[in-house]
């Protein structure tokens, strides 16, 4: 069953990417899009939230992918790659609090 629900996260992940190429030019469409439904997630408690997720889920991945291509669109090559690794090393650490943070929590 697990395979079940990653093929579908991978599944709908690509579709948001594949969405991404059709909004590219409409950002804003694809920000109402994905606030839309994310209310509607947090909203709907039942069997259509999974559905919803999972809509969610690709179109996280339709916005993600616009912001990436206008972040890389307007900055040089040297800063874009200062920020990504401020933005990699950031997540890392938090990453890193957090699984320390756990075995604290219990004191």
């Amino acid at each position: 069953m697990l395979g079940l629900l990653w093929a579908a996260t991978a599944a709908f992940a690509a579709g948001g990417r594949g969405l991404a190429h059709r909004l590219q030019h409409r950002p804003r469409l694809a920000i109402g899009l994905f606030c839309v439904a994310l209310a509607a997630f947090a909203a709907i408690h039942s069997v259509a939230g999974i559905a919803l997720f999972f809509l969610v889920y690709g179109l996280n991945e339709a916005v993600s992918n616009i912001a990436e291509t206008e972040i890389q669109d307007a900055t040089s090559s040297h800063i874009r790659a200062t920020m990504l690794s401020v933005v990699n090393f950031a997540g890392v650490g938090q990453k890193h609090l957090s699984l320390a943070w756990a075995p604290l929590k219990k004191l």
